[in-house]
């Protein structure tokens, strides 16, 4: 592959990934916004008034306030999260269409997952790379990881 196919791929990836990364974060705040009573400023907002386990509430409240794209796209929650997000959503009567608007963000995202990452753990890597924010954290998380793996195929710990 030459370099000008490849730099055209990251900047298709990158422009697909912040569309469809935006798009689900907006459908998410909309569907919070539509919660009767509910006046979102921190995560403990989202696990107190929609019944979230607090790490789920953690996850969509820095999706939804990270502004980087990239940066958010770490915080998406897994498919039994999203569900869980949902269903508290419907129970406290957010209307049919705003869920299935978030439904349809949440597929074309795993879509995305699959297309460029293969899994989601890869697509984390992909997008923290692209990521204009948190970048020491990842990088940080990913030297940690590194280290762990070249610890047990060396079978030395040096610290």
């Amino acid at each position: 592959m030459s370099r000008v196919a490849s730099q055209r791929e990251t900047i298709d990836f990158a422009a697909e990934a912040e569309s469809v990364v935006c798009r689900l974060r907006d459908s998410m705040a909309d569907v919070i916004a539509r919660v009767p009573g509910l006046t979102y400023r921190r995560p403990n907002d989202l696990a107190a008034d929609l019944g979230l386990a607090t790490k789920l509430a953690w996850k969509i409240g820095r999706c939804l306030d990270v502004a980087d794209p990239f940066a958010s796209a770490q915080f998406v929650p897994g498919p039994t999260g999203m569900r869980a997000f949902l269903r508290a959503a419907q129970r406290r009567g957010v209307p049919k269409p705003a869920l299935d608007v978030v439904r349809q963000a949440y597929e074309d995202f795993r879509k995305l997952v699959r297309t460029h990452g293969g899994t989601r753990k890869s697509f984390d890597m992909l997008a923290a790379g692209l990521a204009g924010t948190d970048q020491m954290r990842a990088d940080l998380e990913h030297r940690r990881l590194a280290f762990e793996g070249n610890s047990y195929i060396w079978g030395v710990r040096a610290r």
